[in-house]
């Protein structure tokens, strides 16, 4: 069997270290940049994916369609790729790597599915590989599986889970409730302290606390992921409500990362890592803004 062409969309910065990764492997990596921006474009370049130019030419030339997106996107973009199915034909399998939750990734499976096309089930667990980090884990289950983890050949970690579509999907909405979770709690809880003039006091009597050195750590991605973690958590209080339990926690959260978007932290990116937030300062800016919010 040939090397496939794999399709990547979209190249955001997980995008671009699995379609890096594969390209080093010697594998074809393929993608659509229209409308996208000049730094994408550049990094596309520098990482060796090929941009085609539409998504016929992406479909047509692709065996496998990798979907990295933001949350809220996702379905969005599978009924883009199923109308372009429809208008210009197309085989190939279709990977939803994307955080929804199960209920999100059976309606994007079905909308493939009404144009004949094969989609797996799958949840990226892990950072991206940059830097000397290893690959995440991508965590797949349903039909296609199989599949897919022939590019375990290529150095990628993908592990099947099980035999139904949806349980790749459930294991990232209950991992990421727990890892951005406790960061945003650890946010949410300092800004009130701040709001209420004990935040150096909550700070000494937490002290070493585990929790908070992880969000102090990761602080500085809120404001480049904000709009994606927000509809994330909109994903695990779907999920959670779905099952009975109350969906409010996290409702909450999506509600504290929209109020992030809306700062000057929803303009800073990943690319610009000297000028992002620390911790102190993301908290000194959501007790701001929700001081202004409240009429406080």
């Amino acid at each position: 069997m040939s090397d496939p062409t794999i399709a990547i969309m979209a190249p955001g910065h997980m995008g671009h270290a699995i379609g890096g990764h594969l390209v080093s492997q010697g594998l074809r990596v393929i993608t659509n940049l229209t409308d996208r921006s000049a730094d994408t474009k550049a990094r596309a370049a520098r990482t060796g994916l090929e941009d085609v130019a539409n998504d016929a030419a992406l479909i047509e030339q692709a065996d496998m369609l990798l979907s990295v997106l933001p949350p809220g996107s996702a379905l969005e973009f599978a009924k883009r790729i199923a109308a372009t199915v429809k208008a210009h034909g197309g085989d190939f399998l279709y990977v939803d790597c994307n955080a929804v939750s199960p209920a999100t990734a059976a309606e994007i499976a079905g909308v493939l599915d009404a144009v004949g096309i094969r989609c797996v089930d799958a949840a990226i667990r892990g950072g991206a590989a940059v830097d000397g980090k290893p690959q995440p884990r991508i965590y797949v289950s349903g039909p296609g599986a199989e599949e897919f983890e022939a590019l375990n050949a290529y150095g990628l970690d993908i592990r099947t889970i099980g035999t139904r579509a949806g349980q790749a999907s459930g294991l990232k909405i209950a991992g990421a409730a727990v890892s951005k979770g406790v960061v945003l709690l650890v946010m949410q809880a300092f800004a009130t302290a701040k709001a209420l003039g004990v935040e150096k006091e909550l700070a000494e009597d937490l002290g070493d606390n585990a929790q908070v050195k992880e969000a102090r750590r990761r602080a500085p991605n809120l404001g480049p992921d904000a709009y994606r973690w927000a509809t994330e958590m909109d994903e695990i209080a779907a999920t959670v409500g779905a099952t009975g339990l109350s969906p409010a926690t996290f409702e909450g959260f999506a509600d504290l990362c929209r109020l992030a978007e809306g700062t000057a932290l929803g303009r800073q990116t990943k690319e610009d890592a000297a000028n992002r937030s620390d911790f102190d300062e993301i908290v000194d800016i959501l007790a701001a803004a929700a001081a202004k919010r409240g009429g406080g």
